[in-house]
């Protein structure tokens, strides 16, 4: 059967975070160089080199956009399964997508950066840095200024696991998460913003069982390209599904997750989508 999508129109008339200056993230600034011409915008989606990681470590990768093309949203990728290959970090460096993952899987996993790149020049916001314990989940938020839209989004974090990043509806990009180890950590959120014409598309929630792992699909709709993307855990206070792959296939965008606990759980993907 085919899937259904649910087209969730996003504004463009957005105010920025308000809350206080946040420590620097590990996000860089915006890229540089303004967008040449008015041309329609392109988008290529580009793969970083495979990178092995064994079991019980963690490592890291960046796709790197063509020359002349910013980043606008991106994430990671496996060769083979996903299974308990849970994203640590994932955030737009400008020219590329860059990510940090942790494998406890029980055998060695091969990990790739995703990036969707684009002519339109992109913006990047970090919202405030959270300190979170021990053992404690935290749910934090940052919009595009006004003007600007949600083309992609992520985090930049420090023993953090996330059951959620994804846009929202208010032209926001949102994260929720657990300190899953026994050292205090951190999170920021990070939304990469454009002037161009996106829109957010909803997709239907997928069923995990205890210990499953699996993808959650959404497809834009017909003459569109996801330039982004994420998904969320729907019954989010048990704190079993984390977030593994997160990466755009053709027309759709693809979320992964694993189910840790000993409860069902549901996992809904969400795209961000643009004229091609």
């Amino acid at each position: 059967m085919k899937r259904r999508s649910t087209v969730l129109l996003v504004s463009a008339a957005v105010v920025g975070v308000t809350a206080a200056a946040a420590p620097a993230a590990p996000a860089p600034a915006d890229p540089a160089g303004p967008r040449s011409g008015r041309a329609a915008a392109v988008y290529r989606q580009v793969v970083s080199a495979p990178v092995t990681v064994q079991n019980n470590h963690g490592n890291s990768a960046e796709a790197a956009c063509p020359d002349g093309m910013f980043a606008a949203g991106g994430g990671m990728t496996t060769d083979g399964t996903a299974d308990r290959v849970f994203t640590t970090s994932s955030f737009s460096t400008g020219r590329g997508w860059y990510i940090d993952f942790r494998n406890v899987s029980g055998a060695p996993r091969t990990v790739r950066a995703a990036a969707v790149c684009s002519t339109a020049q992109q913006h990047n916001h970090s919202g405030v840095r959270e300190p979170i314990a021990p053992g404690r989940a935290a749910t934090i938020y940052v919009r595009c200024p006004a003007g600007s839209t949600p083309s992609g989004g992520g985090y930049s974090a420090v023993s953090f696991h996330a059951w959620e990043s994804a846009p929202q509806p208010d032209a926001s990009w949102g994260i929720s998460g657990v300190n899953t180890r026994y050292v205090d950590g951190s999170a920021v959120p990070t939304v990469t913003c454009s002037a161009e014409p996106h829109r957010l598309v909803l997709g239907d929630p997928v069923t995990l069982l205890p210990g499953e792992t699996k993808d959650a699909v959404v497809a834009c709709p017909a003459g569109e390209t996801p330039t982004g993307g994420g998904g969320w855990a729907g019954r989010a206070l048990l704190h079993n599904v984390f977030l593994t792959r997160n990466f755009p296939r053709g027309d759709s965008w693809v979320v992964s997750g694993t189910n840790t606990g000993s409860d069902e759980n549901t996992l809904t993907p969400k795209a961000i989508c643009t004229p091609k």
